[in-house]
């Protein structure tokens, strides 16, 4: 992947968050086209090579964002199935939950990138 398809693919998947922290999609919507996004493009440098690990590196802050973005999201689950027994004891919780996690990880994160894109 070349630095400007990287740079593409963050700018893709940062406006897929503040469209749902915009109200624009959904959280489900959101889940949906994210597709953990920092595993399916192997963003930790594991299926790179020397350079590919190099140019993770250098764009290392935007790589934890978006695996910090898959963080508030372990444990989600459908809206349905919340209220089952024992999910939300074993600490899960649903979309309303994870946009207000998502809110707060984006507000805390230093030089959160998409705060300029939230207009």
């Amino acid at each position: 992947m070349t630095e400007s398809e990287l740079l593409s693919w963050f700018d893709i998947h940062d406006r897929l968050l503040v469209s749902c922290l915009g109200g624009d999609i959904s959280v489900e919507q959101f889940v949906e086209h994210y597709d953990n996004f920092p595993q399916s493009f192997a963003l930790d440098g594991h299926e790179s090579d020397d350079a590919g690990k190099a140019l993770l590196e250098r764009h290392r802050d935007r790589v934890r964002f978006h695996f910090g973005v898959v963080e508030c999201l372990r444990g989600l689950c459908r809206a349905d199935e919340i209220d089952k027994s024992g999910i939300r004891k074993a600490g899960g919780f649903g979309p309303a939950e994870a946009f207000v996690r998502l809110q707060k990880y984006c507000e805390t994160w230093p030089k959160n990138p998409t705060t300029a894109k939230r207009t």
